[in-house]
């Protein structure tokens, strides 16, 4: 009798082993989910926010590259395809240089940037967008008293459409910047 009670329980810890790993396991050649990699050759931090936005049919990825290069990858997520756009006019092997990007509230793409705390400022560049990507405008400082570091971008409506980076420098503590003029200054 023992050895029957035994026998099942085996036989029960074994079918139920079974029924585990059939459910959880994908069958051979069959996966349940897709890796994509968005931004080749992209690096990035979680300090600067937004990191990646969605517009549209495209997600907007910022990093930086092997190159030291600040950029945004656009990936059309119907098709597919991916588009590199270098942003920063400098080289810094540093993935806290990744850019901060903002849809803006009259359609333009907003991306601010610095140099790892090695530079009193901190850059941006406005994109219109094409019918097949993004055209950027040139390259813009803003200076600081401090060296500078980690964009965050936000737009508020209930503040005229103001634009706030708040990043750090002063004191390496919290500072903020606003734009009233759409980032132009």
């Amino acid at each position: 009798m023992k050895h029957n009670i035994l026998c099942n329980v085996v036989v029960i810890c074994a079918a139920v082993i079974f029924a585990i790993t059939s459910c959880a396991l994908p069958a051979k050649n069959q996966t349940r989910y897709q890796i994509k990699q968005l931004a080749p050759d992209g690096t990035w931090t979680w300090f600067n926010d937004e990191r990646v936005i969605v517009d549209g049919r495209n997600l907007l990825i910022g990093s930086v590259d092997s190159q030291g290069r600040s950029r945004i990858d656009l990936y059309d997520l119907l098709n597919h395809t991916q588009h590199p756009y270098p942003l920063s006019s400098w080289k810094s092997k540093d993935d806290h240089n990744n850019p901060a990007i903002l849809k803006l509230k009259n359609g333009k793409i907003l991306a601010c940037y610095a140099q790892h705390n090695r530079q009193k400022l901190w850059y941006w560049r406005i994109a219109d967008k094409k019918k097949n990507g993004l055209r950027w405008h040139p390259e813009k400082t803003f200076e600081t008293h401090a060296r500078t570091t980690y964009c965050n971008l936000a737009q508020l409506s209930a503040e005229n459409n103001r634009i706030y980076n708040f990043s750090r420098n002063i004191g390496f503590n919290p500072n903020l910047q606003y734009s009233d003029d759409n980032a132009k200054t």
